[in-house]
């Protein structure tokens, strides 16, 4: 494909990358030589709706491929090696194309299970109406058809025109699909591994909330703390009164992990950012469309967090966000202008302001083709390195991004503490990720859920200021199954769920 590759920065950004010297916010000129992998069928389009990276760092990519005569849509698989090559070892070359019942098949989400299997969420449509699927494919890109019998579940309720949707594996190894139908406007269901429905799981396998009549519904859900759900729904109820103007809402939704009880149903008034992506940070819900807000777990605004309600926040709409190891938060979106739409790519302190070490004033802006280019989902790699993925014009488009600056080595200095941990799931060695702002101590141990320890890293290890990348090895003797990774520096306290899997 001949395409145009440009950064366009905000008041001139310098784009030269080498191999020993990048600048956090910059493309990785070693990501398919120049920081984008273009992936395009003559004669068709195909754009990336979700991006994975997996535990042997390889990069899985869900979207949607629209082929052949009558403009078929199909479900379109892509794994890429770290280097933004096509593995040929996954599928047919390096993907694999899904077709199911309807004439249009589309992916909006994709998870990867401990085990390696791949999960895919998505829709088809079917005379005109969208109606929701579940698919399951091998760690090879193979349709799975021990899910549910055949490798697909299919959900009769019609979804709303425009399609909203997620999925989560719980820590339990249990799938939550979440969307907004035309009958329960807030769907929740669990299913097991099986693709057999959870029926432990709210009223029968699912949780629904039915909304009073109104238009153009949105939506958005994460996972909090314990495993409890956030469900944000937005909608427009059009007044009694005849010439009064339609009022907007935003319902809060938190249900108990049991999806039993609905804890919170708080309505968050004159709010209307257009919600695409919600993500559970630090201690609240971050909310992304039009701006990036914060709720805490309740669903109230903080008035603390930069970004709220109508002030810039970001240079346009919100479609993922993603947190890195060190708690700062990336939101990547489409900026649209009278000419053209391009990728933007902001990166936000946990304060909620913008990050000025990383690109030009905490942005950057990407824009490979003459056509529009937009960002639809993102992941961070074990090297803190932001991968985007869209598209761009009729392609289908994956970026790499730096997100920390790199003079030879990493550099040693760090502003703040942090910790985080690769792969996880686990199988045998770990790489414990971490910084410490001044010398001191730092504990890292390995508990049971019943929070009793079962190994021990490092006990009050003596380490200098810096940044860290060291294997933890994982004693052999422990069964497979879910632990907790403690770590303790000074005041410092951390605890991170590790799924080891051999």
């Amino acid at each position: 494909m001949n395409s145009i590759k440009t950064i366009l920065p905000f008041l001139g950004l310098m784009v030269i990358a080498t191999s020993s010297y990048a600048q956090a916010g910059i493309l990785d000129s070693s990501f398919h030589d120049d920081g984008a992998a273009f992936f395009h069928f003559a004669g068709s389009s195909a754009v990336a709706s979700s991006v994975a990276v997996l535990p042997n760092e390889k990069i899985l990519v869900a979207g949607t491929v629209v082929t052949g005569p009558g403009a078929d849509s199909d479900i379109l698989l892509l794994r890429y090696n770290t280097d933004g090559s096509l593995d040929t070892s996954f599928g047919n070359n390096g993907m694999t194309l899904f077709s199911w019942g309807g004439q249009h098949d589309f992916a909006k989400t994709v998870v990867m299970q401990p085990d390696g299997k791949i999960l895919v969420a998505g829709w088809t449509v079917s005379d005109g109406r969208a109606y929701g699927i579940l698919c399951r494919f091998s760690e090879y890109g193979i349709l799975d058809k021990t899910f549910d019998e055949d490798g697909v579940v299919y959900n009769g309720s019609e979804l709303t025109e425009k399609p909203f949707m997620d999925l989560f594996l719980t820590d339990d190894a249990k799938i939550l699909w979440c969307m907004i139908t035309k009958a329960h406007d807030s769907s929740i269901m669990q299913f097991l591994l099986s693709g057999k429905i959870d029926t432990s799981f709210g009223d029968a396998g699912a949780a629904d909330l039915e909304l009073p009549w109104s238009t153009y519904k949105h939506g958005t859900w994460g996972l909090l703390p314990e495993g409890r759900i956030a469900a944000i729904i937005g909608y427009l109820l059009y007044s009694d009164h005849l010439g009064d103007p339609p009022i907007i809402y935003v319902k809060f939704l938190r249900y108990s992990k049991d999806g039993k009880t609905l804890e919170i149903n708080q309505i968050l008034e004159n709010y209307e950012p257009l919600l695409n992506d919600a993500l559970a940070w630090e201690e609240g819900v971050i909310i992304g469309g039009y701006a990036v807000s914060k709720t805490d777990y309740d669903g109230i605004l903080e008035n603390d967090f930069v970004f709220k309600g109508k002030q810039k926040a970001i240079p346009g709409l919100t479609n993922s966000m993603v947190a890195q190891i060190d708690g700062k938060l990336v939101v990547v979106g489409q900026k649209e202008t009278i000419l053209d739409t391009s990728i933007f790519v902001t990166r936000l302190n946990t304060d909620g302001e913008v990050d000025k070490n990383f690109g030009r004033y905490g942005h950057v802006l990407l824009n490979f083709s003459p056509n529009d280019d937009i960002a639809y989902a993102t992941a961070i790699d074990a090297d803190d390195r932001i991968l985007v993925a869209g598209r761009s014009g009729d392609s289908l488009v994956v970026a790499r991004v730096f997100g920390r600056k790199y003079t030879g080595p990493p550099n040693p200095g760090v502003d703040s503490i942090f910790f985080g941990f690769r792969p996880n799931p686990v199988g045998s060695v770990l790489t414990a990720d971490y910084g410490l702002p001044t010398d001191g101590n730092i504990s890292i141990e390995l508990l049971d859920l019943f929070g009793r320890q079962v190994q021990s890293f490092y006990s009050e290890a003596n380490r200098q200021a810096g940044h860290y990348a060291e294997p933890l090895h994982i004693l052999g003797t422990l069964p497979n199954g879910t632990y907790l990774l403690r770590v303790r520096s000074g005041e410092f306290h951390a605890v991170q769920k590790l799924i080891v899997i051999r």
